[in-house]
């Protein structure tokens, strides 16, 4: 991520006096975390002790506020993520997104054009990150010179920007899915893209803007959706269930928790509840234990299905797995 310290550390400092803050606690993302000593640095000569954070962040919906209070800090500054409409956090929290100031080539809107045009489609929806946000009018004026109509929808819930998506938010691209044949995906990774195909089920390109690689994306689509089902079948008949709780602000949801528990005890399986904050590896370690059930971040199960030894699943999905009712399946979205 590049990115200009000088003028993260001028807006960090201009937030605390406006704030009058004098210990603030910084986010900051995986891909600044080399600069965190001396933003650090900086900001504590400025006359406000900054204590940055180095924790794994995975968004605006990972805020630990309570961190924040417990090491005395008046004030939160999240840096690389929009703010989530929909969350509420009970700390006085600040945001500096990043955006990626880059300029896509001409001719690698031309190849991608091409491409599209060459499997058939006339009309395109764009989507992106936040940190690509940006590019997507640019991206959008040179599509349309090449005879393609181009639409970016409008976001709801969770997701600020209009075009923009995350793992757990697609309405951008739901808004104009009766408008457009595929769609394109402005970033690099293929995690949002893939979830745009599964919540929409039409065609998506990934377009790397710096490399200019354009990858579609439903093979993998299909390869995850497989893997889905298989772990719900597993689930059908499992016996124990460990469900995975998060304390994550953005993340828990009391309501499909009881949802969960509920079910379980109808179908008469055995259950435990576990508290993990960062969900990983660590639960291969854990005996006696069928499936996972995760409640938490979706992205976890379905990008991150790799990482365990046993079926993971979502709350969703354990209702459908007891239920058997496999065909209706749907890509998770949070509130």
């Amino acid at each position: 991520m590049l990115v200009d310290l000088d003028e993260i550390t001028k807006r960090i400092i201009k937030i605390c006096n406006k704030k009058s803050s004098r210990r603030c606690f910084i986010q900051v993302p995986e891909g600044l975390t080399h600069l965190a000593h001396e933003l650090s640095r900086r900001i504590i000569m400025e006359g406000v002790e900054g204590i940055v954070s180095v924790d794994p962040c995975f968004g605006a919906c990972d805020i630990p506020y309570w961190k924040a209070k417990e090491l005395g800090c008046d004030l939160i500054i999240h840096i690389g993520h929009a703010p989530m409409p929909t969350i509420k956090i009970p700390f006085d929290v600040e945001f500096i997104e990043v955006f990626y100031e880059v300029k896509v080539r001409e001719d690698l809107i031309e190849e991608l054009s091409k491409k599209i045009l060459s499997m058939g489609f006339k009309s395109v929806g764009l989507v992106t990150t936040v940190q690509y946000l940006k590019l997507l009018a640019y991206v959008r004026t040179l599509l349309e010179k090449h005879g393609l109509k181009v639409f970016i929808g409008k976001s709801s819930g969770r997701a600020l920007y209009d075009g923009q998506v995350l793992g757990c938010n697609v309405s951008s691209a739901k808004s104009i899915s009766e408008k457009v044949d595929a769609y394109i995906f402005i970033g690099d990774g293929t995690f949002h893209p893939v979830a745009v195909y599964l919540a929409i089920g039409k065609p998506v390109l990934a377009f790397n803007p710096i490399t200019g690689e354009i990858k579609d994306v439903r093979d993998l689509g299909e390869r995850v959706l497989r893997v889905r089902l298989a772990h719900m079948m597993k689930a059908s008949e499992a016996r124990s269930f460990s469900v995975v709780v998060t304390s994550k602000v953005g993340q828990y949801n009391e309501e499909l928790l009881r949802t969960v528990v509920n079910a379980l005890k109808k179908f008469n399986r055995e259950y435990s509840i576990i508290h993990l904050e960062n969900i990983g590896e660590v639960l291969n370690y854990m005996k006696n234990v069928d499936v996972f059930v995760i409640i938490g971040c979706p992205r976890i199960v379905y990008d991150d299905y790799l990482k365990f030894k046993r079926p993971i699943i979502t709350g969703t999905e354990l209702l459908l797995s007891l239920s058997r009712k496999f065909k209706d399946w749907k890509f998770m979205e949070m509130p």
